[in-house]
């Protein structure tokens, strides 16, 4: 697990496939690759997907980078 200032500041050669981040303690985001992203909206009410230079408060806000031994 690691911090960091908001989504934008993961270094690339930080994510992987299938990485998780929790951003303000309770929305959960998935790298899919190509500076994408997949959430579950909570103002949409379904499954978006995101590029992490498209607005969304959560991408300025810290998160938690969480990783997997397998990728």
């Amino acid at each position: 697990k690691r911090s960091y200032p908001s989504i934008k500041e993961i270094p690339l050669a930080e994510l992987k496939k299938g990485s998780i981040v929790v951003a303000s303690d309770i929305h959960t985001f998935a790298y899919i690759g190509e500076n994408q992203w997949i959430q579950a909206s909570p103002t949409d009410y379904k499954v978006t997907i995101k590029d992490t230079d498209e607005p969304d408060k959560y991408f300025r806000t810290a998160v938690e980078l969480f990783t997997f031994n397998n990728q």
